[in-house]
């Protein structure tokens, strides 16, 4: 009987009906730090044990669980307590203390079982902190979060979050993410939020729109994380989500400086090279057929030196406008500078690139304001052999040709 009770895991020590401590365990020393001496004999009103509630307040040695139980000689079941040991600080101690009664229902004695729990209290309290933290984080985040259940559902959202969609928390915690997405991204989501939530992925990030509660879209940042419980089973996903509308509409202004002529919003000599770039990387690759014209402007500097540069800027306006309406969506036009446009033609060949070059130069005579401009069109196929300059200077001398035929 002794050696199944020194092999117990958790402290035991015995006292007798008048409270005294008549046998402990090894355990119960170790826990306790004191000796099988120091321990016998004390009773559970000893001034030397100092104890406190699981709230961290006072506990008189009354209230001790072993002396409730001979007080009331009812059991004391899971009583959660601090116990100060020698050397300071305190083991928290789950306690059992049990009556133990003759036959005749006289109380005898108690028999108290502790295990100590300092560690696990420990870690829960890191928990504890740690969740506090979180929740602080979380609320007060500067960018929207929010969690997202196994059922595709918002749990949990932040005040940010609800700041930026324009929406209480009450009322996103009644939507699904999807419910407010802009439907032109419903297919974005997801397919990647199945496979996160079913673990084939730890994260993701993708760039949606979301539909404000005014009614106007939003461009953000969505990365979402997967959070799994101590078995690795997915929990939840927690989304973070930012504003990026102003960001993509600065690139987009940027993209346009670096690829746009500002006078005619047309793509620009940069923009277009590597565009036909491009087409002669097509051409080699697939053999796809192709022409480039080159256009310039007869009697636009006349224009410039007698009615002036805003009414020369007109005529390259309207120039513009003439010959993106005359090309097919299929073709790329650019301002390359001054009174020079050029075109890349895709699928024609010589003849069809021909007519093509008349049609040009006929939309720029009859463009509104160029009563006084007409325009030098130069045509040549161009092929996967050719490079980007080979390509541009024939164009440019059949247009020089074609200005020289005009003048005669």
């Amino acid at each position: 009987y002794r050696t199944v009770v020194e092999s117990l895991h958790e402290g035991l020590f015995l006292q007798d009906a008048e409270g005294r401590i008549v046998a402990s365990n090894r355990r119960a020393e170790e826990v306790l730090g004191l000796s099988a001496t120091e321990l016998t004999g004390r009773t559970s009103l000893d001034s030397r044990w100092q104890a406190v509630r699981a709230d961290g307040t006072p506990l008189p040695n009354h209230d001790l669980p072993a002396a409730r139980a001979l007080a009331t000689g009812e059991p004391q079941l899971d009583q959660l307590i601090g116990m100060a040991v020698p050397g300071g600080g305190l083991r928290w101690l789950t306690v059992n203390a049990t009556p133990l009664k003759d036959r005749d229902g006289s109380l005898n004695g108690v028999v108290a079982t502790f295990t100590d729990v300092s560690q696990q209290r420990a870690e829960r309290d890191e928990l504890r902190q740690l969740g506090k933290l979180f929740a602080t984080a979380f609320s007060d985040a500067p960018t929207g979060m929010g969690l997202v259940g196994s059922d595709g559902r918002w749990q949990q959202v932040n005040r940010t979050l609800c700041d930026l969609l324009g929406y209480s928390e009450e009322e996103l915690l009644g939507r699904t993410p999807q419910d407010i997405t802009h439907p032109d991204d419903l297919a974005i989501g997801p397919p990647l939020l199945q496979e996160t939530l079913a673990g084939k992925r730890e994260r993701y990030e993708i760039q949606k729109r979301y539909v404000h509660a005014d009614g106007h879209a939003i461009w953000a940042q969505l990365s979402c994380s997967l959070v799994r419980d101590d078995d690795g089973t997915p929990l939840h996903l927690i989304a973070h989500i930012t504003d990026i509308t102003e960001r993509l509409e600065l690139q987009e202004r940027l993209q346009t400086l670096a690829d746009r002529d500002s006078l005619t919003g047309l793509f620009n000599r940069r923009r277009f090279e590597e565009e036909l770039e491009n087409q002669l990387a097509r051409s080699a690759r697939f053999g796809d057929r192709a022409a480039l014209a080159m256009i310039d402007l007869d009697g636009f500097k006349r224009v410039n030196d007698t009615r002036g540069h805003a009414a020369g800027d007109e005529v390259l306006r309207s120039t513009a406008q003439a010959l993106s309406l005359r090309i097919r969506a299929t073709d790329t036009l650019a301002r390359l500078g001054g009174d020079e446009f050029a075109v890349i033609l895709l699928g024609v060949d010589e003849g069809q690139a021909g007519a093509l070059a008349t049609s040009l130069a006929e939309a720029v005579r009859n463009a509104p304001g160029n009563a006084a401009v007409t325009a030098s069109v130069g045509v040549t196929a161009i092929t996967g052999a050719d490079t980007a300059d080979r390509a541009l200077a024939r164009a440019d001398a059949a247009m020089y040709a074609a200005k020289r035929d005009a003048r005669r």
